[in-house]
């Protein structure tokens, strides 16, 4: 099973135990704590990940740190699983599947645009109007990177699909036809 999976796969489970709980925000919360202390403290980042450590020794040496940050019972549950499934390497992704479904959950969207070129609000705003109008999102954000490869044109990214409207993308279907015009004709004529 890909990495991808599992971690869609929890962070799906600890969404829907959160939001019968009501405790979808403050899960959000928590976990943005956690990645935050994992992020400041080498320490505590490295007998977090640590592989050959047992989940007891985890609990008794982090739990008493992570308990100033961990508000929810839930989190300190579900850090727990990590450990006992040994998991943990899955934690950010874990934590940004999570993100994606809070988002979902409040009809917000997150798309990625790639153009050649900075795009101007204007620009972006009649992007995001498509995207909404596309995707039924009423709070779409869009977040623009550049790549001069493209050569024009934009690269819209929803999720796991993408909507290729590139220059360079064109080109490779023109030339991806002519190959085939091109096998095509030597095959009639032999």
């Amino acid at each position: 099973m890909s990495s991808r999976v599992i971690a869609e796969r929890y962070a799906r489970a600890l969404f829907d135990a959160a939001q019968d709980q009501g405790l979808v925000d403050a899960v959000a919360d928590d976990l943005a704590a956690l990645m935050h202390v994992l992020s400041q403290s080498p320490e505590v980042e490295r007998f977090f990940y640590h592989k050959q450590l047992p989940p007891t020794k985890k609990r008794a040496m982090l739990m008493p740190v992570l308990e100033k940050v961990l508000v929810e019972k839930i989190t300190h549950n579900f850090v727990q699983l990590l450990w006992q499934k040994k998991r943990e390497a899955e934690l950010a992704s874990i934590v940004a599947a999570y993100q994606a479904a809070l988002r979902r959950f409040r009809g917000e969207l997150v798309a990625e645009v790639t153009a050649t070129r900075q795009l101007n609000n204007s620009e972006l705003e009649q992007l995001g109007q498509q995207v909404r109008a596309l995707t039924g999102c009423e709070k779409v954000e869009l977040n623009a990177r550049i790549d001069k490869s493209l050569l024009g044109g934009v690269v819209l990214r929803i999720g796991d699909k993408v909507y290729d409207g590139s220059l360079a993308r064109r080109l490779q279907q023109l030339r991806q036809r002519i190959m085939q015009a091109q096998v095509h004709q030597s095959g009639v004529s032999s």
